[in-house]
């Protein structure tokens, strides 16, 4: 990330808490503006990120295939979504994750659950999802690497819940305290279990052999100029 993005993200964060403060406005206002800048920065990041068409049209391609995954199994919260993203963001680096994660949530939602104030959390949440992926220690050992990724699977499902229960938490509480906080999250506690297990059966049985294809198609399709 360069100065410059750097600065847009720390000049739209200072400015919307000011203006929240100064207007005494609720802090969904400023918390969705924040949001945004960084999904803004982040995509124009990616745009800069590679110079090959093959590897943006392989990204394209699994992004819309877990566009279709999420619309094809809505109401069911063990679904491959979330697998997909971690390795995404696992085998080609952090702003590929949270482009993938982000670009799914967004357009997923025109036809699953609709669009509105909530959908910046729900696409950052995930997206970061693919970054914390793409910061895991790659193990050669395929049993180790295997069980880190086992872990990370089950703690980003209650990651993704705690960012987009910020939103309900903001917007429907009185008091934003962490006690109104966690009484929001528990709400939705079996949705997050549930969708824990999913992800680690979906690792556990597919991980392995998606990491290889991922790997192989990044290595033939990646360009890398060397002086």
């Amino acid at each position: 990330m360069t100065a410059t993005e750097k600065l847009i993200i720390a000049g739209a964060s200072a400015l919307a808490i000011g203006v929240a403060y100064y207007l005494k406005a609720p802090w969904i206002i400023p918390t969705s503006i924040v949001i945004s800048a960084v999904l803004l920065v982040t995509f124009l990041e990616f745009e800069k990120s590679y110079d090959s068409t093959r590897i943006i049209s392989l990204l394209a391609f699994i992004t819309a295939f877990t566009i279709v995954s999420r619309q094809m199994l809505h109401g069911i919260d063990v679904s491959p979504v979330f697998f997909i993203v971690m390795l995404t963001g696992y085998v080609f680096g952090p702003v590929s994750g949270f482009v993938v994660g982000a670009t799914t949530m967004f357009v997923s939602n025109f036809f699953v659950g609709g669009h509105g104030p909530w959908t910046p959390f729900q696409m950052t949440a995930l997206g970061l999802t693919g970054v914390g992926a793409a910061l895991l220690p790659h193990q050669k050992h395929a049993r180790l690497r295997l069980l880190i990724l086992c872990v990370y699977a089950f703690f980003s499902a209650f990651f993704y819940s705690a960012v987009t229960d910020i939103f309900w938490w903001m917007t429907f509480t009185r008091e934003q305290t962490l006690k109104t906080y966690l009484a929001v999250s528990a709400t939705g506690i079996i949705f997050s279990v549930a969708r824990a297990v999913g992800s680690i059966l979906l690792t556990i049985f597919f991980g392995p052999a998606l990491i290889k294809v991922f790997a192989r198609f990044k290595s033939r399709f990646l360009v890398e100029y060397v002086d």
